[in-house]
């Protein structure tokens, strides 16, 4: 049995939420292509990956402030099955999303083969074993290795905190608490989990972060909203020495108060300056190293708590905006498979009323959005991305005119007559840069 490492303070909130029906926080990615490939080969490059990535076969063991993470856990389930009546745009009849996984017994990995039009492979690790940055550097080994090219291994095995204790430690600018729903919410009855859906945006705008951030504005400026403070994922591997890459989670959040700011250009200098101000670091609360003495259970927000808090209106922050960056489809294609997307589905933050995430093709956006159950329907998340699409087209500078993209139009697109477009290949400084980065 080997110790690998310990939790990190963020790694037992995220342990903290697992029940034995569900494990609300699992980072889950689906890479879509079209070609022939069988599980036994994706078995196979699954189980090359994880041999070379510990935190694909971790087990946690011990209690309270003994707890470690051990690396001696089984290899990843790898499964297949019938996904012809998933659409791949939102959660409705979406197989296998939301399973639950046990980090006691294993497997926190696991990956299913979707049999569909377009062919896809859902990816699925436990958030409180690797990050969604870590998650795409297994992804990555995968398809070395149905290449047949070097499987890499991470050459560190830093957290978040062990980065920030590493560093001085920084005061937070933005204080939480106070926002409301940064748009126009018709809250049903109580209901637990979120609904999400994604869209196709045409066209790749640059400095999306701020564009973004703008449209939310906008929406909270019609929503009456006092106040708007956004959280945006940030990726502290830039803090580490040069060559260095972790698997496990090191990311933290940039908090931004942009109340009644509408500049798209100036939001975006907001971010890079709350980067260079190393607010990423201020998120992370050194009193945050006594939750190794707490029960995982005192750590978690019972639906009570939720329904409570849901009624008072009032949540820690407006919106978390997370940027996947721009995707290099050589990085998740095979000579059996030819990759034309990849998405995230997003974790299921029920006290965060909105979250959009996006992530850039070779001709257009691809944008994700997530709110709770308890704010609005399946029907009212439709509208809500119709009126960012729109909002989108009109902060953009120069204004063009722009006609949104169709759920049925972009269903259309990701099928596998959209890998006849011309590709272009990037590469990434490091192993986990091409995704996930803050700006």
């Amino acid at each position: 049995m080997s110790v690998y490492r310990k939790p990190s303070p963020l790694e037992l909130t995220y342990l903290a939420q697992d029940t034995a029906e569900k494990s609300p926080f699992v980072n889950q990615y689906v890479v879509e292509g079209c070609g022939p490939l069988t599980l036994a080969e994706l078995a196979s490059a699954v189980n090359a990956a994880a041999k070379a990535v510990p935190e694909a076969r971790l087990r946690l063991r011990g209690h309270w402030k003994f707890r470690r993470w051990h690396d001696n856990g089984p290899l990843p389930a790898v499964r297949e099955t019938d996904a012809h009546g998933w659409d791949g745009m939102s959660g409705e009849n979406a197989p296998w999303l939301g399973q639950p996984m046990n980090p006691r017994t294993g497997p926190v990995c696991e990956v299913v083969l979707l049999h569909g039009d377009p062919q896809r492979i859902l990816f699925r690790t436990h958030h409180a074993c690797m990050d969604g940055a870590g998650t795409i550097f297994f992804i990555r080994q995968v398809f070395n290795a149905l290449r047949g090219t070097p499987v890499q291994s991470p050459t560190c095995k830093d957290t978040e905190w062990d980065v920030a204790r590493r560093l001085e430690d920084v005061p937070r600018q933005v204080t939480l608490g106070g926002c409301t729903t940064p748009w126009k919410a018709t809250p049903p009855a109580w209901e637990a989990g979120c609904h999400w859906r994604r869209f196709l945006y045409p066209g790749r705008p640059n400095a999306m972060g701020g564009k973004v951030l703008a449209v939310i504005n906008a929406l909270a400026e019609e929503a009456s909203a006092s106040r708007v403070v956004i959280r945006m994922p940030a990726d502290l591997r830039r803090y580490l020495d040069d060559g260095q890459f972790t698997a496990s989670n090191c990311s933290a959040a940039l908090d931004m108060d942009i109340t009644g700011e509408h500049s798209p250009k100036k939001l975006q200098q907001m971010i890079i300056s709350s980067m260079r101000q190393q607010q990423d670091l201020a998120s992370i609360v050194p009193a945050a190293r006594h939750l190794h003495w707490f029960p995982l259970r005192m750590l978690r927000a019972n639906d009570a708590l939720k329904a409570k808090l849901h009624a008072e209106g009032k949540y820690n922050y407006s919106a978390t905006v997370t940027n996947l960056g721009k995707l290099d489809p050589e990085q998740f294609s095979a000579p059996s498979f030819r990759c034309t997307g990849l998405f995230g589905v997003p974790i299921a933050l029920e006290l965060t009323p909105l979250t959009v995430a996006f992530i850039q093709y070779e001709a257009h956006t691809a944008i994700h959005v997530s709110i709770p159950a308890a704010l609005g329907t399946a029907q009212d998340l439709e509208r809500l991305c119709k009126r960012i699409s729109d909002t989108l087209g009109h902060v953009e500078e120069p204004r063009p005119r722009v006609t949104p993209v169709s759920l049925a139009d972009a269903a259309r697109a990701l099928s596998p007559r959209a890998a006849e477009a011309p590709r272009t290949s990037q590469s990434a400084d490091k192993p986990g840069a091409a995704i996930h980065s803050a700006a």
